[in-house]
């Protein structure tokens, strides 16, 4: 039952995205990986202070991974159109000038 429920997981860890655009799935596995080598190296060095460095590596992969992957931004098709408010340019009129009448 283990089993099942692992390749389950994988299966679906591995299809999520088969959705999105190529470009989106590149940059969604480039930081992914940055993260996770950047959490492991971090949690690696914090957890080597602390006596256990395999330990920290670890978990500092699965956060590096979490957060790489989190901070990815959405593709555009997929993101909420911003509304752009636009002030017209104010229309100056010339002032009446007002000239007393001519005196003859």
């Amino acid at each position: 039952m283990k089993k099942v429920v692992f390749f389950v997981f994988i299966a679906v860890l591995a299809t999520g995205c088969a959705g999105y655009d190529y470009q989106y799935q590149r940059n969604l596995g480039y930081n992914t990986a940055l993260g996770t080598a950047l959490g492991a190296g971090a949690g690696a060095a914090i957890g080597s202070a602390y006596g256990n460095a395999g330990k920290g590596a670890a978990i500092g992969a699965v956060a590096g991974a979490l957060t790489g992957a989190a901070s990815t931004p959405p593709p555009a098709a997929y993101s909420v159109p911003q509304t752009v408010y636009v002030t017209p340019a104010p229309v100056y009129v010339p002032p009446v000038v007002y000239a007393p009448p001519p005196v003859y």
